[in-house]
Parts: C-alpha cells; structure tokens; sequence
C-alpha cells in the first residue's frame, strides 16, 4: 500500500527477508555434495562432482 512512498525502505526489507532462503539453499547444497561423495565416490574430479550436482538441482 504504501510501497510509493517508501520505496528505499522496502527495498532494505526484500534483501533484509530474502538472505534466509539464500543461506538455505547454501545448507541443502552442502548436504546433497555430502550425499554425493560417499566413500564409493571419494575419487570423483571436481568437475564430474560439479557435473552431477548441476543436474540434481
């Protein structure tokens, strides 16, 4: 509603809320690279480890 008005205040709150969800996506990337190198896997060349988490997401 009130969005004209403030425009520099709402702009601080969207990136003020949205940093949650980026730190998120960070902690579910990590957890499915874990998943991905398991002890079968711990030989893997970062590219081919880069290659396999690309297509899973």
């Amino acid at each position: 509603a009130n969005k004209g008005i403030y425009p520099r205040l709402l702009r601080i709150a969207f990136d003020f809320y949205s940093i949650p969800f980026i730190v998120d996506d960070c902690k579910r990337s990590f957890s499915s690279a874990k998943l991905t190198l398991s002890s079968q896997r711990h030989c893997l060349v970062a590219d081919s480890i880069n290659i396999i988490e690309t297509i899973k997401f």
